[in-house]
């Protein structure tokens, strides 16, 4: 086939394909149906920010632990008070 000619060159064989049948649509849920899953919804999200909650008060209280300013595996010394070469400060 030549360049910039579109499609495969051969001519398309007439087979016809067994027709499909239909799935059948589930039902849209009823009025009741859906305030029960919203309810079911926000119940597991008010777990959530719950569990959220108190692993930031478990956090904080950790943090608190340790004292201002320190890092984990650090000196509890910011990048310029170290006196660190290349800093901002030389």
């Amino acid at each position: 086939m030549p360049r910039g000619v579109k499609g495969s060159g051969k001519k398309p064989v007439n087979s016809k394909k067994p027709a499909t049948e239909k799935k059948e649509r589930k039902p849209y849920p009823t009025y009741q149906e859906r305030i029960e899953a919203a309810d079911k919804k926000m119940e597991q999200l008010q777990k959530l920010i719950a569990s959220r909650e108190a692993l930031i008060s478990q956090t904080e209280a950790k943090l608190a632990e340790r004292g201002p300013g320190q890092e984990p595996g650090g000196s509890g010394k910011s990048y310029c008070e170290t006196g660190a070469p290349g800093g901002p400060h030389e």
